[in-house]
């Protein structure tokens, strides 16, 4: 089974911007719950 380069780099870099939102939404998430900390 072989996949055409383009095929695979958009499947690649379709995973790498879901993970990277993904994981800036809990870097934010907790970046805000450490400054309500921070503010009480």
């Amino acid at each position: 089974m072989t996949t055409p380069p383009g095929r695979a780099a958009a499947t690649v870099g379709r995973w790498a911007v879901g993970f990277g939102l993904l994981l800036f939404w809990r870097l934010d998430d907790g970046i805000h719950k450490h400054s309500l900390i921070v503010h009480k």
